[in-house]
């Protein structure tokens, strides 16, 4: 069997082997699953646990078929070269692929995507983190399956924000008597809250802060007499209310001038935040999206609009477009650079972080050496632009598991696997250890006794994500975990928000197809590329940004 893949695998190289070496097809004989995560990741890890105890149940039954992990540590790698099997018909390729759903529409391209609708018809999934499926596929088939999912939260630092309010507060008290920091009738009961935090504080970490920022020394008293002022909090609610209030801090601290600004507004994914607020401005409509879905006569998305003048996706897309750079030219907005600075929120110098709910808790908690955990709010990303938006939405993204086709008897076997990962009959009690950092920032181990969980539910809990099932959450609420990990517990309560009031609270997914990553990855690029040009004296124009968007007309 092994000759023969490396004969196969030759002939992809060698066009002038000769086809009766490859000519019989072979499949691998144990069950293959492909992770785009390096062996020491908890994704990987944690599956190879279900992988061994699955192995442990079954090596007994009739027919047992081993599961096996290989890992291939970037997602591109595993996008690309999964195409590239299933295109040259390699009967190697994986048999299940833990991915992004954009892998699930190549694979069905090809007519190898496994669907997954009786295996899966007992898992307890809620139905609308299905509906993916529907989108995609515009049919009954449940190809992309929930492995673990989160969302964007956003993270205040209360610190620093009360820093910044409190020191404001103590300027117009003296200059400006009739300015009201805070809104005489907008609720404002977290600002409050977040002010008092930070008059709570100890002095040594007042200290810290206040070098750190130098407020007096930074202060453009012009711009802080030219504000109106009166935040109320809807500064942490609504994604405009968020970015005004983070240029004016950026203009009254002198921000663009600084060697090292203020990080006020950080965003760890920019496609993300762009995509979502283009939903918002869609009124959390997939048909007004900006990116049009497709039809049912063809697979694919309409990308057209996007690049034609005056059309409401190209307006929408301009918008936001205008409100992000903006930001990011008055030095508000800043997003990630390098590896080495994926820990905002532990850092003293932001504000508001927009980032996974997967891992941001756990930067906070191994990273920070002066804040506690207690000086942070922890809340679910803005989920309308403008308050006066009558429906709201949030991001939902994460893992998700897909399988290809092989034979028939081989098939039967990679289903009988994903049966054993989702059926509610196979719930079982587990144990989890889970590591926390306290105030005085040595290391605990806290040993959880998890109940009633499938294979997959308990591997969304290892892996620090959140699954979509009710008996997930309630043992989530009801389990030590929901104190130690505020993020995901927030996200958990927005599900429920989004089950109880569906018409109100919609669910954003980005669309995908062929084409989208590509659509992604060049506007995450062009970005990138404006927000690092600090010497440029005005932001890019919108129509150099869509030229560069679609270089070689793509779409």
């Amino acid at each position: 069997m092994q000759l023969k893949k490396k004969l196969f695998l030759l002939a992809l190289v060698t066009p002038f082997i000769t086809t009766p070496l490859i000519a019989k097809k072979c499949e691998n004989k144990h069950i293959e699953v492909l992770i785009p995560f390096h062996i020491e990741d908890a994704r990987y890890k944690q599956f190879e646990v279900l992988a061994s105890k699955y192995n442990s149940e079954q090596k007994k039954s009739p027919n047992f078929t081993e599961v096996k992990l290989v890992t291939m540590a970037n997602r591109n790698n595993v996008y690309n070269q999964t195409n590239l099997s299933l295109r040259v018909d390699d009967p190697y390729v994986s048999d299940l692929v833990i991915h992004y759903p954009s892998l699930a529409f190549a694979i069905n391209y090809y007519n190898r995507l496994l669907d997954f609708s009786t295996e899966i018809s007992t898992s307890g999934i809620y139905p609308e983190f299905l509906e993916v499926n529907k989108r995609a596929f515009a049919s009954s088939t449940i190809g992309i399956l929930p492995a673990g999912i989160s969302t964007d939260s956003l993270i205040v630092n209360k610190i620093t924000l009360g820093y910044v309010l409190t020191k404001i507060q103590e300027i117009i008290d003296q200059k400006f008597p009739t300015k009201k920091l805070l809104s005489p009738i907008g609720e404002k009961t977290r600002l409050l809250e977040i002010i008092e935090h930070y008059k709570n504080a100890n002095d040594h970490k007042k200290s810290e802060i206040d070098k750190a920022w130098n407020f007096a020394n930074v202060l453009n008293l012009e711009a802080l007499k030219n504000t109106k002022l009166e935040y109320s909090d809807s500064i942490l609610l609504n994604y405009y209310d968020m970015f005004a209030f983070s240029n004016e801090i950026a203009a009254i601290l002198n921000n663009k001038e600084q060697k090292e600004p203020k990080r006020l507004l950080y965003n760890h994914h920019i496609p993300n935040l762009l995509f979502q607020m283009q939903f918002n401005n869609a009124g959390c409509d997939y048909d007004e999206y900006f990116v049009k879905p497709r039809t049912t006569t063809s697979p694919y998305l309409n990308y057209k609009p996007i690049f034609e003048k005056g059309s409401s996706s190209y307006n929408s897309l301009k918008e936001v477009y205008g409100i992000e750079t903006q930001a990011s030219f008055n030095s508000a907005l800043h997003i990630q650079k390098k590896m080495p600075l994926t820990v905002p929120p532990a850092f003293y110098d932001t504000i508001f972080s927009l980032i996974s709910s997967h891992s941001s808790f756990e930067w906070i908690k191994q990273y920070n050496k002066l804040l506690t955990e207690k000086d942070f709010l922890y809340m679910q990303s803005p989920m309308k632009n403008k308050a006066e938006q009558t429906k709201s939405s949030f991001l939902n993204q994460g893992l998700n598991i897909m399988g290809i086709s092989h034979s028939p008897e081989k098939n039967k076997k990679i289903k009988k696997f994903v049966n054993w990962l989702y059926d509610i009959k196979n719930r079982q009690n587990w144990q989890l250890i889970y590591k926390t950092v306290d105030e005085d920032k040595s290391p605990k181990i806290h040993i959880i006794a998890l109940k009633n969980l499938t294979p997959i539910e308990y591997y969304a809990f290892a892996c620090n994500y959140v699954f979509p099932s009710k008996e997930f959450i309630s043992e989530f609420k009801a389990s030590k975990i929901s104190e130690l990990d505020p993020i995901s517990y927030n996200y958990t309560q927005t599900i429920e928000a989004f089950k109880a009031s569906p018409q109100t609270i919609k669910m954003f997914e980005e669309p995908f197809d062929n084409k989208s990553n590509i659509l992604r990855d060049r506007i995450k690029n062009d970005l990138i590329d404006f927000f690092n040009r600090k010497s440029l004296k005005k932001p890019y124009s919108f129509e150099e940004f869509i030229t560069r968007l679609n270089e070689g007309n793509d779409f």
